[in-house]
């Protein structure tokens, strides 16, 4: 008799979230529109007290809708943010500003991270070290420029030098006299 590893799925799948989280998106976006065409163009007191209704309902939907977006979001942002990762290293990467490893190490981070964690769940707990070195990638890809930004002094862009103030002050504020 060969004995294996049971794994019990808790709560609903990851294509399942992605799914309802489309349809509480749909719901939010048209009940939106619906608030939107219900409200009157103008909030003044004569259009308050003769739209009263539609006012509150109007503003009910708003209120309802923006929740259901607020719901929504997580698995829009889900989808989108290793696309967003993986442009945002390219740029880092073709950028002088930072390290060119540090957009490399993002770019390959960002899906591994994901990849590991979707294949852990659906196909074998093993495949986590893929999701821990995605993690570790884009861990370093982040915290490297981040300490360079924290180390580097950068000067104030609305604090001229002082040797440069009168010409910041005339081109920058055009017809103010420059300070003594």
């Amino acid at each position: 008799m060969e004995y294996g590893v049971v794994l019990k799925r808790r709560g609903p799948s990851l294509t399942a979230l992605l799914r309802w989280s489309g349809l509480v998106l749909v719901a939010g976006g048209l009940l939106m529109a619906v608030a939107t065409a219900l409200h009157p163009s103008r909030e003044t007191p004569a259009t308050i007290l003769q739209s009263e209704v539609r006012l509150v309902a109007a503003h009910v939907l708003f209120t309802l809708s923006y929740l259901l977006v607020l719901l929504g979001l997580p698995g829009l942002y889900g989808t989108q943010s290793v696309v967003g990762f993986v442009m945002f290293g390219m740029a880092m990467a073709k950028r002088a500003s930072f390290p060119r490893s540090s957009g490399i190490l993002v770019v390959v981070g960002a899906p591994s991270q994901v990849l590991g964690f979707g294949l852990a769940q659906l196909v074998s707990p093993a495949l986590w070290t893929l999701a821990i070195l995605g993690s570790v990638a884009l861990g370093a890809g982040l915290a490297w420029p981040g300490y360079q930004l924290w180390q580097t002094r950068h000067p104030d862009p609305l604090s001229p030098a002082p040797a440069d103030a009168d010409r910041h002050h005339s081109t920058r504020f055009p017809g103010r006299a420059a300070s003594p």
